[in-house]
């Protein structure tokens, strides 16, 4: 298509482009050690070295803005879950975990875990997800529901019971 078919605001619009990468490309320098970057318009440093250089240096700062991102979705994600522990109403945000109503049967895998939950915090964000599946329980509460879930005989004990236990076991010794 030539130039003389296309609309005068294209037509501007693309010289503007081209005038800024014309500049951009003169007066490039490479962020790791300030040489002028001769050669290809898209490389950003001068060398591979410098590339990695650069990265190690940013490395620090690249990993707080992710971790940071990740604090501002699971705040987002408890806050819309109700901000608080559904058993003992603790609001302390270190200990706050989002639970599934009903548990799900998934693989223990590490990895696995944390993709899922970072996966399901977007899916909160969005609102994607069926809110009436989910709830927010402190380590505690939710460490002592998983162990009823899952059929544990602690978890049907008292307290009382438990420290019995305790006291016939260090007897036992």
């Amino acid at each position: 298509m030539s130039l003389t078919k296309q609309p005068k605001q294209l037509r501007k619009d693309e010289s503007r482009a081209r005038t800024r990468a014309d500049r951009v490309i003169a007066n490039r320098k490479c962020p790791a050690c300030d040489v002028v970057i001769l050669g290809n318009a898209r490389s950003r440093y001068c060398s591979k070295r410098c590339k990695s250089i650069s990265r190690t240096r940013n490395k620090e700062r690249v990993s707080k803005q992710a971790r940071l991102g990740n604090l501002r979705k699971r705040i987002t994600s408890i806050d819309t879950l109700g901000g608080e522990c559904v058993v003992c109403g603790n609001r302390d945000l270190r200990v706050l975990q989002i639970d599934h109503v009903i548990p799900t049967k998934l693989s223990h895998d590490r990895t696995a875990g944390a993709r899922r939950r970072e996966h399901e915090r977007r899916a909160i964000a969005r609102g994607e997800v069926d809110l009436g599946t989910l709830q927010v329980l402190c380590a505690n509460c939710h460490c002592i529901k998983t162990h009823a879930d899952n059929g544990a005989l602690i978890a049907s004990m008292t307290v009382e019971e438990v420290e019995a236990l305790r006291i016939q076991l260090a007897v036992a010794r």
